[in-house]
């Protein structure tokens, strides 16, 4: 673009070389208004161009101006996209560290498990074997009660002791007490007696030293449960 100042000096260049000139018969009005003309309409030229030099820098601003906007906007909304993909990418991995430690433990308490059931295995055989066993006698004991007396002895014939006390519940009591004394040799050396604290058809024997033992299958089973579940109880 050509600045309004070139233009002025263009314009005084191209006027000054053609001077006014009076001619003796003419008063120079006409040569001045011939100037005059001139002139004005060179300052009519100057302002024009001036204004498309103004409007042209204002456009060429305002240009600028939008493509550095533009550009700023462009960046932020890079930027800005870039921050949420990160932090989208933060959510998820805390979302899934947070899953994963859920699973984790899952397989942990399944591992668990597994080691728990190894151990369990026998103990369930025989906890199961001792529930149909504890079904069988507890029905027997009402019915047959005569049918104990294998049961009895060998837990009985197990025991170092001369001397041992049953206790029964009193339903048990009733039933067996008069059994007893028909049963052999063995069972001379055993008192039966009630405790009233146990459950029905349920056993224990105390020897006399003091030794206590649960004989009632119910009670032994719910003995062993505990120790495999708890430790020696």
């Amino acid at each position: 673009m050509t600045l309004s100042s070139n233009v002025l000096k263009a314009w005084a260049v191209k006027n000054g070389m053609k001077p006014i000139r009076l001619d003796p018969q003419d008063d120079g009005k006409g040569q001045v208004q011939v100037a005059l003309t001139d002139a004005k309409e060179a300052a009519m030229n100057i302002v024009t161009r001036a204004k498309e030099e103004a409007r042209a820098i204002i456009e060429e601003a305002e240009g600028e101006a939008n493509q550095i906007r533009q550009q700023a906007q462009a960046q932020g909304y890079e930027q800005g996209h870039q921050q949420g993909v990160l932090e989208a990418k933060q959510q998820v991995m805390n979302q899934w560290s947070e899953m994963a430690q859920q699973v984790q433990h899952v397989l942990n308490k399944i591992e668990q498990l597994g080691a728990f059931t190894k151990l369990l295995e026998p103990e369930l055989v025989l906890a199961q074997a001792a529930a149909l066993a504890g079904k069988f006698i507890e029905n027997e004991a009402m019915h047959h009660p005569d049918s104990l007396r294998t049961y009895l002895t060998d837990i009985i014939g197990s025991l170092e002791a001369h001397q041992v006390t049953l206790f029964l519940s009193p339903e048990f009591h009733n039933t067996l007490e008069h059994l007893t004394k028909n049963w052999g040799d063995l069972w001379s050396q055993v008192k039966v007696a009630v405790d009233r604290s146990l459950e029905n058809l349920a056993m224990r024997i105390e020897t006399a030293d003091g030794e206590e033992f649960l004989v009632g299958p119910i009670q032994a089973l719910s003995k062993m449960l505990d120790e495999v579940l708890y430790g020696s109880v």
